[in-house]
């Protein structure tokens, strides 16, 4: 079993090196931001809700 976890170690590491030597910082952080945008989106309508639920007889 240890063999086996060390291989997956290094595949994973030597992935992740290949990865960020083609990503571009520029589009991760476009990205981040429009997944925060949409998450922050959900909650003001989660938030809504619960509001008009409340006020519901």
């Amino acid at each position: 079993m240890g063999l086996f976890k060390r291989m997956e170690t290094v595949l994973k590491s030597k992935m992740n090196t290949v990865l960020n030597k083609v990503e571009d910082p520029r589009e991760t952080l476009d990205y981040s931001y429009e997944r925060q945008l949409e998450l922050l989106q959900n909650v003001k309508r989660g938030v809504a809700e619960v509001t008009s639920s409340k006020k519901a007889p």
